[in-house]
């Protein structure tokens, strides 16, 4: 036999109807939709069970699937807009990275054109090795931040599902109504 199937938020196609009779339409049809819909969680696993009741089997199955892909959705473009916040907070700090890393080598450029001989005096050794240093140390913290942004933009980019279906939604057994 044939299966009911129905859009359940489509607008009635009143003639005449104002965005008031609209929303007030869609209103009900969220409240239909959340009375039809429960939900119970199990802190200890995490698990969450949907039990969807409404007139007709095909249609509760129909609901199940819909309320399933639609939280996946949600919660892959949450997932992905978080690591794209992370990803601009590392780029930008990365940018500042590459500022102060090109400072240190301006600092260290300009010391060796003023102390051609600083090998010779001891005081002068002492502060090309700092110098030397410090440019060390930005490049060590720029190549962290270009790991970490190679890391999150992986992340920001990746398919992976968001919920994982531990049992699909089944057809209820009970016969669709004549």
């Amino acid at each position: 036999g044939k299966r009911a199937s129905a859009d359940l938020l489509l607008i009635p196609a009143v003639a005449g109807a104002d965005s008031a009779y609209i929303e007030r339409h869609d209103r009900r049809v969220m409240r239909t939709l959340a009375g039809m819909v429960a939900t119970t969680a199990d802190r200890r696993t995490g698990a969450i069970t949907l039990s969807v009741t409404a007139p007709w089997p095909s249609m509760a199955l129909q609901l199940a699937q819909r309320n399933i892909a639609e939280l996946n959705r949600y919660l892959f473009g949450l997932r992905k807009q978080r690591a794209s916040l992370e990803r601009q907070s590392i780029e930008e700090r990365l940018a500042m990275q590459e500022r102060r890393l090109r400072e240190e080598e301006e600092k260290l450029g300009a010391f060796l054109l003023r102390n051609r001989l600083y090998v010779t005096a001891p005081e002068l050794r002492f502060e090309y090795e700092r110098l030397q240093r410090a440019v060390a140390l930005q490049q060590q913290v720029l190549i962290g931040l270009a790991q970490a942004r190679e890391e999150v933009l992986s992340r920001e980019i990746q398919a992976a599902p968001s919920l994982t279906v531990l049992e699909p939604p089944l057809m209820p057994l009970a016969p669709e109504p004549q």
